[in-house]
């Protein structure tokens, strides 16, 4: 079974935190891609796991930023 979460659009602390999350994640992909090209065990599945998380939270800040979505509405992604 797939979640699915709701994002409350236009609420500033949740699209803060959802920036900051997302560059912390960037930056573990980038390190977690350089263990798994030397070899790491486990590295390519914590690389897949955290791309699909980086999607996520892509979509999310693509919902804050979307203009033609009023702010309070309810959106799952």
């Amino acid at each position: 079974m797939k979640r699915r979460w709701g994002v409350i659009k236009g609420n500033p602390i949740h699209k803060a935190r959802t920036e900051r999350l997302l560059a912390e994640h960037e930056s573990m992909l980038a390190q977690a891609k350089g263990e798994m090209d030397e070899g790491t065990i486990g590295a390519s599945n914590w690389v897949a796991q955290n791309e699909k998380m980086i999607a996520g939270l892509k979509k999310t800040i693509a919902v804050h930023d979307n203009g033609e979505i009023a702010d309070g509405t309810v959106v799952q992604t």
